[in-house]
């Protein structure tokens, strides 16, 4: 699939082409231990998902164009899964399967385990100009009105493009971010997606959930000697810390009521009624629909919903668009303004202001004991975060620091795609226990959208769940830690205070502790004591 501007410029893209094949597309693949019916692998057998046309098959879920191929061709095919069981090294030798443990030791001079990073300033991110509204409810052509997506794996935003490959905003400016040191140009937002729990530790510890901005950049040359292009993947991640006693994040409230949303769609779209009383969210709208009985009695209820039927190889799904490119406007290439970040800074605090005295008045009506339905017809703008502005990289600005692990690895879903750019913060976003449960919960009682080719309106999740009588607790859908077999196979590097100094008054301070406390003992912005 191409990229192009109006100029005659032609990038790829990373977004999903789908061209109908004959074709093993039943395959998928789960966060559990056993096999199903030969077509949904464990981890173990990540390795043995094929995809022969990534439009129709569940199997590479993430609707990214594998840059395996240097000649150009970014097509995925079944024999283009890279996937290695790495959980033990020896499996593998060297390897650059991810995720894999952190460690702040590469930072540390004058030690075997040093590596330099090689950055020296902040990754400086810019919002698109789509609004919350043209994500969320796309009439102009565009094949998902919604672009919100509760998948088999994770909940994911994409953003919104037309049937031409138009991006359907005022202005068609997409959000990008700039690396620091080997990518001079632009690397643009593809998706958001949350999961749980973080799949990557640090210095031993798991996070609760992430959530991960994937970016796609390519740079192509005419002149030779260099003539080609150079193809990747971004993926820049902040782990996620539910905290008993946390205010709830604003932004993840607002996701969360949006994917709520989305959830009730896919139920009402097959007769099924909406979750009941029990799963309702504070700050969102509840869903009350009454569903077709006899559908609703379709849907398995029995404990463990992560255990398959022995079910025939699905139909194909009928044929969809097929984006053979993407249109980016000339503009979205220029340079930026110099940051203002003091006047931004302010911006941001008033915003937050706003949002933490709308917060509070929520918390005083739930603790004065004001009826749930008298809530939402006094408050409606207060109803589902609608005060809350969408900004794409708002998690950057709420983890509050300019600090990261740098590496390079490969995806972490099938087909496992190397050449994948990670920053992983060093920071966690702290959220709520109720916002974590939440997360959880839309994935664990994820139903298959009418039209899908396996369980169709029924339950299906890839995550390991555990679910006790009375409600789901909790869901898995980390891939397994990988097992590295030497220090600088994935070029991981810790990039902090003695790289560049950061704009964030809270990573100042920080940076004003001596080295062994700052990483090990107060290792993040806030006060904990230690991991």
């Amino acid at each position: 699939m191409k990229v192009s501007n109006s100029a005659g410029t032609t990038i790829v893209s990373t977004l999903l082409v789908a061209t109908l094949t004959s074709a093993n597309n039943q395959d998928r693949f789960n966060y559990y231990e056993n096999r199903e019916n030969g077509y949904d692998h464990p981890p173990a057998s990540w390795g043995e998902v094929t995809c022969d046309n990534p439009g129709e098959c569940m199997g590479y879920p993430n609707a990214w164009l594998t840059p395996m191929n240097r000649d150009g061709d970014w097509s995925i095919t079944g024999e283009k899964n890279e996937c290695e069981d790495c959980t033990d090294y020896k499996k593998c030798g060297y390897h650059t399967q991810c995720p894999f443990n952190l460690e702040r030791n590469r930072a540390i001079q004058d030690t075997v385990t040093y590596k330099e990073c090689i950055d020296v300033h902040w990754m400086a991110f810019y919002d698109g100009s789509c609004t919350w509204e043209d994500i969320v409810d796309n009439k102009r052509g565009a094949t998902h009105r919604n672009n919100f997506f509760i998948r088999r794996d994770s909940l994911q935003v994409m953003m919104p493009l037309d049937d031409d490959g138009n991006l359907k905003c005022r202005d068609a400016t997409w959000p990008k971010l700039d690396y620091s040191k080997g990518f001079p140009d632009w690397w643009y937002l593809d998706h958001l997606e949350m999961k749980v729990p973080g799949e990557w530790t640090q210095e031993g510890k798991r996070y609760d959930a992430q959530i991960t901005m994937s970016q796609w950049y390519e740079k192509t040359w005419d002149v030779q000697p260099r003539a080609g292009s150079l193809k990747k993947i971004g993926n820049v991640l902040v782990n996620m810390e539910a905290k008993v006693r946390a205010e709830p994040n604003a932004f993840i409230d607002k996701l969360i009521c949006q994917f709520r949303k989305t959830e009730d769609e896919v139920r009402n779209n097959c007769g099924i009624e909406s979750i009941g009383p029990e799963h309702d969210y504070p700050g969102c709208w509840s869903y009350n629909r009454q569903g077709n009985q006899a559908r609703d009695r379709n849907l398995r209820t029995n404990t463990n919903i992560t255990v398959a039927e022995e079910y025939p190889p699905p139909e194909p799904r009928p044929n969809i668009p097929d984006f053979n490119h993407i249109v980016v406007e000339p503009h979205n290439f220029d340079p930026e303004p110099p940051y203002d970040f003091d006047a931004w800074y302010a911006e941001q605090r008033e915003k937050k202001y706003v949002e933490e005295a709308a917060a509070a008045k929520r918390r005083k009506e739930e603790d004065d004991g004001v009826e749930r339905q008298e809530q939402e017809q006094n408050n409606r703008e207060l109803f589902n975060y609608d005060e809350v502005e969408f900004h794409a990289y708002q998690p950057l600005i709420d983890c509050k620091t300019e600090y990261y692990f740098r590496l390079e690895g490969r995806t972490t879903t099938p087909p496992c795609q190397a050449y994948t750019h990670w920053r992983i913060m060093k920071d966690p976003l702290i959220i709520s226990i109720r916002q974590l449960k939440e997360i959880e919960r839309l994935i664990a009682m994820r139903v298959a959208p009418r039209g899908s080719s396996y369980k169709e309106c029924r339950y299906d999740t890839a995550g390991k769940v555990e679910r006790p009588e009375d409600e789901l607790k909790k869901v898995n859908v980390a891939r397994p830690i990988q097992e590295p077999r030497g220090r600088h196979q994935h070029k991981l590097v810790f990039c902090e205070c003695d790289d560049w100094p950061s704009k964030w008054q809270e990573d100042r301070e920080w940076c004003q502790l001596p080295r062994d406390e700052r990483f090990y003992e107060q290792p993040y912005n806030f006060k904990s004591n230690g991991f």
